[in-house]
């Protein structure tokens, strides 16, 4: 099924780049601009379904491992943001507070929780209206993260199955599948660290994923 998610974007991209290769001279800046970002956005899927089969294999292997150093996860979340909105183009709002303790974590996993979880909230979402990211800091052992939007929501039957692997719900008509791995790869990697994630959703009103992250210990 993987292989299968991953040969869609593949013939994208090679097809768009054979059709600029060979006529190039014939289209206007519009259309190559246009062709080209179709061609990034391919291949950045391609780069997550790659990266969540890697993780999934590392998973299931028992070979996964954490650098877990102290983090400032309001930078890991602003990095996060940037590279998400760059990629597709959506406005992201971030809220965080002006003074954040440093968390004990991997900041490269750490990323890539929040860009499944960003992605999910984007492709899920009217191109129209906001995500919101808030990091919280409640005085107490955890860092709190969240990441809300308001679109279609999930049903309540889906909600017990969401972190299971290969677990695919709340299809949007005309958009790409996921691998069904980045809710299971996320769980898996907030857990690793010593968090938990948690999840609050209603049909036709949003989902907001909320999940902690240890404090770094004070010296």
């Amino acid at each position: 099924m993987l292989v299968h998610d991953l040969r869609s974007p593949t013939v994208i991209v090679s097809g768009l780049l054979t059709l600029l290769e060979r006529h190039w001279d014939d289209l206007d800046p519009a259309e190559i601009c246009e062709n080209l970002a179709t061609a990034a956005a391919s291949a950045h899927r391609m780069e997550r379904l790659i990266d969540d089969m890697l993780a999934m294999a590392q998973l299931e292997s028992g070979r996964f491992r954490y650098d877990l150093t102290d983090v400032d996860l309001a930078e890991v979340v602003r990095s996060a943001v940037a590279d998400i909105s760059k990629t597709t183009g959506r406005r992201i709002d971030v809220h965080v507070p002006a003074e954040v303790r440093l968390a004990h974590a991997d900041g490269g996993r750490q990323l890539q929780v929040l860009d499944n979880l960003l992605t999910n909230a984007v492709k899920f979402s009217s191109a129209e209206s906001p995500v919101l990211v808030t990091l919280e800091d409640p005085g107490v052992d955890v860092l709190r993260v969240h990441v809300a939007d308001d679109g279609i929501g999930i049903a309540p039957d889906d909600l017990a199955k969401l972190f299971q692997p290969f677990s695919r719900v709340g299809k949007v008509p005309g958009r790409a599948k996921g691998s069904g791995l980045g809710l299971f790869i996320a769980r898996s990697l907030v857990e690793g660290q010593g968090g938990t994630i948690e999840v609050a959703s209603e049909l036709g009103a949003g989902t907001r994923f909320s999940y902690t992250v240890p404090v770094a210990t004070q010296r």
